[in-house]
């Protein structure tokens, strides 16, 4: 599931120690912490497409079922059973231009089927490797706080909160 994005933060990460001088294994826990952050914050971003924190704004929610991208939040409801997993599917087979209206029950059908659950899920399961990456990776107190506020930036705090809205600053 790595992403171009996964891997820039992880590259980022790794290159931080490396110009601090950091021992091997500080490197490697640094790239898993960026690693493990890059695939959440990835996550984060395709379930805000289909559940915003805001009003759902047509046009704008939803670009990637517009665009009919297949983001691991997508395949994990199609891996559902049942009539909902079917007119997922159904829409996402579909030669035609997606409405609006299409696009919003597309979003929903996800949701029923479980996909944003699973992304939730693996949203933290990540959060969690990244903290403990970082723990690994025994930075300073002034790294910690910058590792953390670089989460930060992407709407995915290390620290234990509500990591989907990021309306918590990052503890010190």
């Amino acid at each position: 599931m790595a992403s171009k994005a996964c891997q820039v933060m992880s590259y980022a990460c790794e290159l931080g120690g490396l110009c601090a001088d950091a021992a091997d294994d500080q490197i490697e826990a640094l790239s898993a912490y960026g690693h493990h952050l890059g695939i959440a914050c990835q996550l984060q971003d395709d379930l805000e497409d289909l559940r915003p924190t805001g009003d759902w704004v047509d046009g704008v929610h939803g670009s990637d079922i517009r665009r009919r991208k297949k983001t691991p939040m997508l395949l994990a409801a199609l891996r559902a059973q049942g009539a909902d997993r079917d007119r997922l599917a159904d829409l996402y087979r579909s030669d035609t231009s997606l409405s609006d209206r299409r696009i919003r029950e597309a979003a929903e059908l996800v949701e029923a089927c479980g996909g944003s659950g699973w992304a939730l899920r693996t949203i933290e399961e990540h959060m969690d490797l990244a903290s403990h990456s970082l723990d690994r990776a025994r930075p300073t107190p002034r790294a910690d706080r910058e590792l953390k506020a670089f989460a930060s930036v992407f709407g995915c705090p290390v620290t234990g909160h509500d990591r989907l809205t990021g309306s918590v600053p990052v503890s010190a």
